[in-house]
């Protein structure tokens, strides 16, 4: 399924026209648990309605990065937004991708330094932040037990 929707504009159909969600499981919290109360499951709809909601602001930024611009915000990069996108989408429809934040939420979307985004999930023990560069690049800082671990995130071509 490609990801271009009827509210978009031209130019933004044809910059995400390449996006495509991934195979896997599209949306298993859809189906009930047989006791309805499986955690996992919990898990899975309280972030996919996350990402419902920071997919919306990602779009609303890539329609008009300049607004969201100010003195102390950079206008956001459409190649980081784009790479966040395609990121919560790899999320939304990988669950194996999923699990590795399992136990965590989805706090917040934001605008960092120079126009990349940053995506930060956490709990009270672990804290994850994404984030994706203006040049393409993207990296995923993990805050466990007093430890700080560093790393690129390789997103698959689509």
């Amino acid at each position: 399924m490609t990801v271009v929707s009827a509210s978009m504009t031209g130019s933004e159909s044809a910059l995400l026209s390449g996006f495509r969600r991934l195979p896997g499981i599209e949306t298993p919290w859809r189906q009930p648990s047989p006791a309805g109360s499986d955690p996992y499951q919990a898990f899975l709809r309280t972030m996919y309605n996350a990402f419902d909601q920071a997919e919306g602001r990602l779009f609303e930024w890539f329609r008009s990065p300049a607004a969201f611009a100010d003195e102390d915000t950079d206008q956001p990069s459409l190649t980081a937004i784009q790479r966040a996108i395609h990121f919560v989408q790899l999320l939304r429809s990988d669950a194996g991708y999923l699990r590795c934040f399992e136990g965590t939420r989805l706090r917040g979307v934001s605008i960092g330094t120079a126009g990349s985004i940053i995506l930060e999930f956490g709990n009270a023990d672990r804290t994850i932040t994404c984030s994706f560069e203006p040049d393409g690049t993207a990296e995923q800082i993990v805050i466990a037990d007093g430890q700080i671990l560093r790393g690129p995130i390789t997103l698959p071509l689509i």
